[in-house]
């Protein structure tokens, strides 16, 4: 609202043309920043930003009788305009400056330093279509936006940070469960490690040692045992390492159920 002077309370019609680099020289914030405010802001709906390549728009200020009344250089290039853009005298017109271009043999560049400087004499409104522009819904309202909009915006900053350390925790974590991580993430609490992702491999070989495993699998290949059985012929292995590798063995399907507490062989 300041860039543009649009006082408290006051809604403007116009659309404005929104020059990236000079809010970044203003406020000293990235483009990334500002993009993210702007993106903000436009979900809100109390602005329109259009960041699109798109036509632009032209629209004379100035009734037709009185382009005689403003400097020769003006009034000269004007009707230029006059003849190559059907309607500005009466609304506003979406043209190309490429084609204003081709029919009146100046540069592009040059037709836009000359409407921005029309523009800056009340002559004629002049969008860049090849720029950014900004459209408020809303009208300014500082207690409003610093109050209930400011907070809002935090608090989305807020998530988007504690997503992106989950999502960081989940790429560099060694000792969770890939799989469980994700549904924990989705809510799911109590499920169980999926026995198959980098990390369980990495558990059934190192954490849990590569030997349990291998001899829970021989015991198993001479006959079915309870966990209770395993434990004393393993009676040098802790019960909990034990049963942690028959979990592993089972999900990798090594190993299958005959009842409720007897393991064997798949």
């Amino acid at each position: 609202y300041s860039k543009f002077q649009v006082a408290e309370f006051e809604l403007p019609e116009k659309v404005f043309q929104l020059n990236i680099s000079g809010i970044q020289n203003f406020t000293k914030l990235s483009n990334a920043k500002i993009k993210n405010v702007l993106n903000f802001l436009h979900t809100q709906e109390i602005i329109y930003y259009n960041s699109n390549k798109s036509l632009s728009s032209l629209e004379l200020s100035i009734k037709a009788d009185e382009i005689d009344q403003i400097p020769q250089k003006d009034a000269y290039f004007i009707e230029l305009l006059l003849r190559s853009i059907s309607g500005i005298t009466t609304h506003k017109v979406m043209f190309s400056e490429q084609k204003v271009s081709d029919k009146i043999g100046v540069s592009i560049h040059l037709i836009k330093e000359r409407l921005k400087e029309l523009q800056q004499k009340n002559y004629l409104e002049y969008i860049d279509g090849a720029l950014a522009s900004v459209k408020f819904l809303k009208p300014r309202d500082e207690r409003v936006t610093k109050s209930i909009y400011w907070k809002l915006f935090e608090q989305i900053q807020k998530n988007k940070i504690q997503k992106w350390e989950e999502m960081k925790f989940y790429i560099e974590d060694s000792t969770y469960c890939k799989m469980k991580l994700i549904l924990a993430y989705f809510g799911e609490k109590n499920s169980k490690n999926c026995g198959q992702c980098t990390v369980c491999e990495k558990n059934k070989k190192s954490i849990f040692g590569r030997n349990v495993s291998s001899e829970i699998v021989s015991l198993l290949s001479k006959k079915p045992a309870t966990i209770e059985e395993l434990s004393i012929q393993l009676n040098f292995h802790a019960k909990e390492d034990i049963l942690e590798n028959l979990i592993f063995l089972l999900d990798s399907g090594k190993v299958k159920m005959l009842n409720f507490r007897t393991y064997a062989i798949k």
